[in-house]
């Protein structure tokens, strides 16, 4: 019976994980889906938001196609640079 349990909580956290990798792709492509509308609205480029920031270009690209996720700091400055709250950065367009 123990082993039967065992079995079954690890079937629930490998489901959990999985609802958790979902949700993280699904936020993920929204949140670059965000970015990229927020640098459309303002008057610089993606190599000007590089250099004010101090990435590569390439790594900016990637948070625009949602391949890479900002850090909190990257998202701070993002932010400021496009003069819209974080929350509105981040959350649902």
């Amino acid at each position: 019976i123990k082993d039967k349990n065992n079995k079954k909580d690890n079937k629930k956290g490998q489901i959990k994980l999985m609802i958790k990798k979902i949700n993280y792709v699904e936020n993920n492509k929204e949140l670059s889906i965000n970015l990229q509308n927020a640098r459309k609205n303002i008057p610089l480029t993606q190599a000007q938001i590089c250099e004010k920031i101090n990435i590569d270009r390439s790594t900016f690209g990637y948070y625009e196609s949602g391949k890479l996720t900002p850090d909190i700091f990257i998202l701070i400055k993002l932010s400021e640079i496009y003069n819209v709250s974080l929350e509105e950065l981040i959350t649902k367009s």
